[in-house]
């Protein structure tokens, strides 16, 4: 299987892409470790990302060390946000205001600088419209922000999300997750049944 997956990288000239490998399971890990080893001799180009929690963290923690010295291998290590980096993400987004500076902080101690967190936390004060206006005129209640509680994990943040969908957004997710590919609005069209109009507002 591996030597199908590099194939098909190199055929292709693809770069595999894999996301929280910690949670991987051992077939997957393997099949990481022969990739792994085959690209220090190949054009083979992956990304891996993993936190250093869950079942296979020790082992990729290994891996990446005893790969490290290797001129193929490449490691970013991304730590939480501090106060400073919080408040420069939030003036990123929301432009700089009077309470820029107590708002940050209050989002860094909700959300522990986690930068995903922090994102979804301004997109929820602006949808519970705790956070109104527009860039230079907007119109904070840090008063009601305290009392908000802060993302307390990803499942969470993605329950939230996916709960205050619309119906016909949801029907047209579970579309997308059926062909598990980039797909254009006519295709959806045609294969769902929705409107056409429908689906490019939802998109």
């Amino acid at each position: 299987l591996a030597g199908e997956v590099a194939a098909t990288l190199l055929d292709r000239s693809r770069i595999l892409i894999v996301e929280d490998a910690h949670l991987a399971d051992e077939e997957t890990f393997d099949i990481l470790v022969r990739l792994i080893s085959q690209s220090a001799n190949s054009d083979i180009r992956m990304i891996l990302t993993f936190r250093e929690e869950g079942l296979l963290a020790d082992r990729l923690e290994k891996l990446l060390h005893d790969q490290l010295p290797s001129p193929h291998v490449r490691a970013t290590r991304l730590g939480r946000l501090a106060p400073d980096e919080t408040l420069e993400l939030v003036h990123g987004l929301i432009g700089t205001h009077r309470t820029g500076m107590p708002l940050s902080l209050l989002i860094h101690d909700l959300t522990d600088g986690n930068p995903l967190f922090v994102l979804e936390f301004l997109r929820h004060l602006v949808d519970a419209r705790l956070l109104t206006g527009g860039p230079f005129r907007w119109k904070i209640d840090l008063s009601r922000i305290r009392a908000t509680a802060g993302p307390s994990s990803l499942s969470r943040t993605i329950d939230d999300r996916l709960g205050a969908l619309e119906i016909e957004e949801t029907n047209l997710l579970e579309w997308i997750a059926l062909y598990a590919q980039p797909v254009e609005a006519r295709f959806l069209n045609e294969a769902s049944g929705s409107p056409l109009a429908e689906i490019e507002r939802i998109l």
